[in-house]
């Protein structure tokens, strides 16, 4: 991120370059910041979500190359899978606020 760039341009500029998707619907879903997180330096982390066409992603797909489709598994509560992680917690509550939009 640049040190002027607003936060939503910063992720649609790099939804950009490694997508190759542009003009998408941006929301800010979540922020982290527990000044605990990184013993080393202050690390703040914004999430969000883009609505996009289906078809137009395919064709980003095809367009980006080396962009894959993934699917993120997580521990959810009552399943076994180990400690939650700070990165699983983060998902989860991520999956919580777009399910109840």
């Amino acid at each position: 991120m640049q040190i002027t760039e607003p936060l939503q341009a910063a992720a649609a500029r790099v939804l950009g370059a490694k997508c190759s998707l542009e003009n998408v619907y941006l929301e800010q879903l979540e922020t982290f910041g527990d000044p605990k997180r990184d013993p080393r330096t202050r690390v703040i982390s914004v999430a969000y979500y883009g609505l996009i066409d289906c078809a137009r992603f395919d064709k980003a797909l095809v367009r980006a190359g080396d962009v894959t489709v993934g699917r993120v598994m997580a521990p959810w509560d009552g399943e076994s899978g180990g400690p939650a992680t700070l990165w699983v917690q983060k998902v989860r509550r991520c999956h919580l606020r777009l399910t109840t939009k």
